[in-house]
C-alpha cells in the first residue's frame, strides 16, 4: 500500500487500499480495516471510475456487515448499485446483491434478502456466472428451509446440485446434497 500511494496511478492505489482494508478486516483489526476501505472509497469517488466506487463500497459494506453496522452497510448499496449499472458490470451488481442478501439476513429482512437473492441470481446467470450460480441457489435453497417452505427449498437444491456437478466442487456439491435431504425430510 505505501509503494502504491507513491505512484499516480489512481488503480493501483484503489486496489491496494482494498487489500489493506480487506486483510486488516480478515485479521480482527477492523478500525484499521474502516480507515482503509473508507479511504479507498473516497479514492474512488474523487475519480469517478465506477467500477472502483463498486470495488471499495462492496468491501466496505462487507466490512460494517462483520463490525454488526448493517444500517451503514445498506446506506452504500443503492450508490453501489448505481456505480456497477454505470459500469455495465451485472457481475458486479450481483456481488452487492449479495452484499445485500448478507446484511438483510443478518437483521430479519426475509423480504429483502430473498429479492437480493433472486435479482444476483438473475445477474448471474446472465453472464454465466456458474460457480456463483450455484452459490446462490444453495443460499436459496437454504433460505427456503429456514421458513419451512420444503417445496422451494428442494427445487432450489435440485438446482444447485445439477449446477454444482460440471463444476467439481465437492465443498458445493455436498452442500446441495445435504440442502436436498433436509427438504425431503422436511
Amino acid at each position: 500500500e505505501k509503494l502504491a500511494n507513491t505512484t499516480d496511478d489512481i488503480d493501483l492505489r484503489v486496489r491496494a487500499a482494498i487489500s489493506s482494508g480487506e486483510s486488516h478486516a480478515e485479521d480482527g483489526n477492523l478500525p484499521s480495516a474502516l480507515e482503509r476501505l473508507q479511504a479507498a472509497a473516497a479514492l474512488a469517488r474523487r475519480q469517478g471510475e465506477p467500477v472502483h466506487i463498486v470495488m471499495a463500497l462492496n468491501s466496505l459494506v462487507r466490512l460494517y456487515a462483520q463490525m454488526r453496522e448493517p444500517e451503514k452497510g445498506f446506506g452504500l448499496i443503492d450508490e453501489a448499485l448505481a456505480a456497477a449499472e454505470k459500469a455495465r458490470s451485472p457481475g458486479r451488481m450481483a456481488t452487492i446483491r449479495n452484499a445485500e442478501y448478507g446484511l438483510a439476513i443478518d437483521t430479519g429482512q426475509r423480504e429483502r434478502a430473498l429479492r437480493a437473492l433472486q435479482e444476483g441470481l438473475a445477474l448471474e446467470r446472465s453472464i454465466g456466472a456458474t460457480k456463483r450460480v450455484a452459490v446462490s441457489l444453495i443460499n436459496l435453497s437454504d433460505f427456503y428451509l429456514k421458513t419451512g417452505d420444503y417445496q422451494h427449498a428442494a427445487s432450489y437444491a435440485e438446482q444447485a446440485v445439477a449446477a454444482a456437478r460440471p463444476l467439481n466442487d465437492r465443498k458445493l456439491d455436498a452442500t446441495a446434497h445435504l440442502n436436498l435431504g433436509q427438504a425431503y425430510l422436511g
